[in-house]
């Protein structure tokens, strides 16, 4: 649900950390969306992983792409820029990208990591139907 458009918000991140070892050194950083988008895209690292990622993950969400935590996101070697796949989407990446040229832009074929989850979660569904099907002869 969204805020009404009078509530007033302090500037935050939404962010969650998995994969490694709790004490290991977050290798990867991705930038997503929205909370939910954040939770997809773990979802769906998770699911290409075949469980919990080697290296230490975190995903984090800003509320405005302006109030990112840029001297933090300047340590990581790797920063994924991860927002949705539409022209606002599209905007905010290209001007985090202006101030931090470490970041590599990835873009779902859908228009949000939702949406990309599910067509993932369906392929590999329907591999597996294919394999019992080939079994079953």
């Amino acid at each position: 649900m969204e805020y009404d458009q009078n509530t007033s918000t302090a500037n935050g991140w939404f962010y969650l950390r998995l994969g490694g070892q709790p004490t290991d050194k977050v290798e990867n950083v991705f930038l997503c969306s929205t909370p939910i988008d954040a939770m997809s895209a773990a979802t769906y690292l998770i699911s290409s992983c075949k469980g919990l990622p080697p290296t230490r993950t975190m995903l984090i969400v800003a509320d405005d792409p302006n109030n990112l935590p840029m001297e933090f996101l300047k340590s990581f070697n790797r920063v994924v820029v991860a927002f949705n796949n539409d022209e606002q989407g599209n905007n905010a990446a290209s001007a985090v990208l202006e101030l931090l040229p470490i970041g590599k832009r990835l873009k779902t074929h859908n228009s949000d990591w939702s949406q990309e989850l599910e067509a993932h979660l369906r392929e590999e569904q329907q591999k597996l139907i294919q394999q019992d099907r080939g079994f079953s002869l």
